[in-house]
């Protein structure tokens, strides 16, 4: 396990009156808070005119960092040391990147803009580019991801993808419900990094928030779909049906997040990948941050909430009394009693001039089932149960639902 552990998402969609708050919040986040993050990802468009066309290669979220972010994340690297890392992960790439070195020239040249400036690492779905090697001669000091839409989920493909030169390698999510594949990958980048020692050692990185049934036939047409507005458009076809259900949307089988209990929970996964991703460039903010507040400090920190009422034969945490910490390490210090059972969302909180921390925004809800051990015995199951609901229906059971084999039906 990295000491700097969290890939952080970016909110590319603050309006232009927030553009600043997020370095805000990070500049004002304690030392423990910001001496855990890995790298904070956005997302880029390159933009280029081809045969009279006007063409972008961009990523499947629909949304990109405006100049004015772009600057303000370039201030986050050089004074709080925090790496960013540019997304370009559209699975559509346009032919003439292939065909057509003029336009390759332009992209290395739109790139080394960049480089020049102090970008380190990207995101990159055009394979055939990572392989070229030509990122690599150009640009010696970057690191290159492969994207999560690659759908990476065994170790042969792991090892694949570091031989076309990704050296951070981004799994799939459906592995969060594969732990025996995730020792097998664990077991090859090892036995890689120490026999080959390459100049950059190779990373894993498992996204752990991102509320999607597993191997969601809808996927790749809503990637493809490139915008957010499928959640006004499409979605009523597929995932509103479950994530908008007051009783299945509890359910773990409703999605791919991870899914702890306990410490123990966390550890087991952090003992196998390097670096853990959350989602949320889609995100944004709904306050104003003041670069010279007396009265009061907005910050970043996590936040566990308390345990609520019961709702759905499941108790729900409560928004009203969450417990701060600056830090993972903190939080496991001071034993906090869950490490959430989706992996906490990284929440604003705000330091007023009394030192008491109160909660704004930004809590993940999520639910326990009132017979712990039951619980505990549904997690152990979670991590190996390779979403094959069908066969198993154990969540339905815990959670007190009607058996049901998929979630298209619904």
């Amino acid at each position: 396990m990295l000491s700097k552990f969290l890939s952080l998402p970016h909110w590319d969609n603050a309006t232009n009156d927030g553009e600043q708050d997020f370095y805000l919040l990070l500049k004002n986040a304690d030392k423990q808070f910001i001496d855990e993050i890995h790298d904070i990802y956005f997302g880029l468009s390159f933009e280029y005119t081809y045969k009279g066309q006007k063409k972008r290669l961009g990523n499947v979220m629909g949304q990109y960092v405006s100049d004015n972010q772009l600057n303000y994340l370039f201030k986050i690297q050089a004074e709080l040391g925090i790496p960013i890392s540019a997304t370009f992960n559209d699975l559509n790439i346009p032919r003439e990147f292939h065909l057509d070195r003029e336009v390759s020239k332009q992209f290395i040249s739109y790139i080394g803009g960049l480089y020049k400036r102090g970008l380190r690492s990207i995101t990159i779905s055009n394979k055939h580019l990572v392989k070229s090697g030509i990122l690599q001669r150009n640009f010696p000091e970057l690191r290159i991801k492969n994207t999560v839409n690659h759908r990476v989920d065994n170790a042969q493909s792991v090892l694949d993808h570091i031989y076309l030169g990704y050296d951070t390698i981004l799994l799939d999510r459906n592995l969060n419900r594969n732990i025996t594949e995730l020792k097998k990958i664990k077991n090859l980048v090892d036995t890689y990094n120490h026999q080959v020692q390459p100049e950059k050692t190779v990373y894993t990185s498992l996204l752990v928030t991102e509320s999607c049934m597993a191997d969601c036939p809808f996927k790749r047409e809503h990637d493809d779909y490139g915008d957010v507005t499928y959640f006004d458009t499409l979605s009523f076809l597929s995932c509103d049906n479950w994530r908008k259900n007051p009783v299945v949307a509890n359910l773990p089988r409703a999605g791919l997040d991870t899914f702890f209990t306990d410490w123990q929970d966390f550890n087991t996964l952090m003992s196998l990948v390097d670096i853990i991703k959350f989602s949320g460039r889609n995100n944004g903010t709904s306050f104003s941050v003041k670069p010279n507040q007396k009265d009061e400090i907005k910050k970043m920190s996590w936040a566990f909430p308390d345990l609520g009422e019961l709702k759905y034969n499941t108790l729900v945490f409560s928004k009203d009394k969450p417990r701060f910490f600056n830090s993972f390490k903190e939080a496991r210090a001071n034993n906090c009693p869950y490490p959430s059972f989706l992996v906490p969302s990284w929440v604003l909180s705000e330091l007023s001039s009394n030192s008491s921390l109160k909660y704004i925004n930004g809590v993940v809800e999520s639910s326990i089932y009132r017979d712990v051990s039951k619980f505990k015995d549904l997690s152990e199951t979670l991590f190996n149960c390779r979403s094959q609901c069908y066969a198993c229906h154990k969540c339905e059971k815990v959670y007190g639902v009607s058996e049901f084999q998929s979630l298209i039906q619904l």
